[in-house]
């Protein structure tokens, strides 16, 4: 599979849902005042007024509606509002430690607020284009020169993985052989050049070379970098460094970047979770090109490897999609990475 993605950058919506589960707010203006109460969740522990807070979250939700919705293409789905709005009223209750799993979870549930009628096969920008099932099975992949939705595909290492959809399984990426042809290729180990190559999913890499993962408090550039027992990359932190997850505290920088929009490191989304925007590959499934960069944040590639990280975005901006790797170079490992959101970055709706 070609490129692919979508994570990045903003839970966006979280607020859907009628007060309890499946249901679907009416209208986005419905949706988006749920969302703001359920993302402030967090307020009391911030010590940040209520009203502060949601005026603020739902000033983000209407702004992302309108830009998701811009091109034409994808509209909003009540009936996919339920899920954003539990999974957010579970974790942004101002207690708990948001791990980088939970807000994967949130951002792609909360993308597809907003989903297109894209059928399979058919042309794409993200997979929120896309037609079908919300669980992140359905890719938006390229195919020659284009971009097509397609069924998510894992291929072991040695198989071919130039069809729209295929992913290459955990440890391995896809690269063209000396005759051109697009095969799953083993990822490196510790000690070795991650120059050309993507690291194995359990180290990361460093000046050119597989290093171990790193512990709590050491620094970090994406959550891939972190262990599995301090999975999260801080980027409230200066520098950033690995940590059990995301949480608020009275006079934290994620409180008042998440509750207010203000002290927000740079290139951070605003929206919930906010310290994520990272287009993060799941359980490191190489592929072919890179996953795009979160919406507001820099979008590092698919967990073991991918392409350059997106620029970062500024606020309410989407970051840059992360630039493909040539084939054979560590570029080419994002795959399916980045679930995230083209208009999203992890858990946090900061910008589009």
């Amino acid at each position: 599979m070609k490129s692919l993605r979508a994570w990045s950058a903003v839970v966006l919506l979280a607020v859907a849902g009628c007060g309890g589960g499946g249901g679907g707010s009416s209208t986005v203006t419905d949706f988006c005042t749920q969302y703001a109460a359920s993302m402030c969740g967090i307020a009391n522990t911030c010590n940040i007024p209520t009203t502060t807070c949601t005026t603020y979250q739902l000033q983000q939700c209407m702004a992302f509606a309108q830009k998701a919705t811009a091109g034409g293409v994808r509209v909003y789905t009540p009936g996919n509002t339920g899920n954003c709005l539990n999974q957010i009223k579970a974790n942004y209750n101002g207690t708990a430690v948001i791990k980088p799993s939970a807000l994967q979870a949130i951002d792609l549930a909360c993308n597809y607020v907003f989903q297109g009628k894209a059928a399979q096969f058919t042309a794409c920008t993200t997979q929120f284009d896309c037609a079908g099932a919300t669980d992140g099975s359905i890719v938006c992949d390229t195919s020659g020169t284009g971009k097509v939705c397609a069924p998510k595909k894992t291929v072991n290492s040695g198989s071919t993985c130039g069809d729209p959809g295929e992913v290459c399984a955990q440890d391995s990426y896809c690269a063209a052989n000396a005759s051109g042809v697009e095969l799953c290729a083993a990822s490196a180990n510790l000690g070795e050049s991650c120059a050309t190559v993507p690291c194995d999913h359990g180290t990361r890499c460093v000046n050119s070379v597989c290093a171990a993962l790193a512990q709590q408090g050491e620094t970090c550039t994406a959550d891939s970098d972190c262990a599995a027992t301090v999975p999260y990359c801080n980027t409230y932190a200066n520098p950033p460094v690995c940590l059990p997850g995301l949480q608020f505290a009275f006079g934290a920088p994620s409180c008042s970047c998440i509750a207010q929009g203000m002290s927000c490191p740079m290139g951070t989304p605003t929206g919930a979770g906010g310290g994520g925007g990272h287009a993060t590959g799941t359980a490191g499934a190489g592929g072919h090109a890179t996953g795009t960069a979160g919406a507001g944040g820099g979008g590092t590639a698919g967990a073991g490897g991918g392409g350059t990280a997106g620029t970062a975005g500024t606020a309410g901006t989407a970051g840059a999609a992360g630039t493909a790797g040539t084939a054979g170079t560590a570029g080419a490992a994002g795959g399916a990475g980045g679930q995230g959101g083209d208009l999203l970055g992890l858990g946090g709706l900061g910008g589009v």
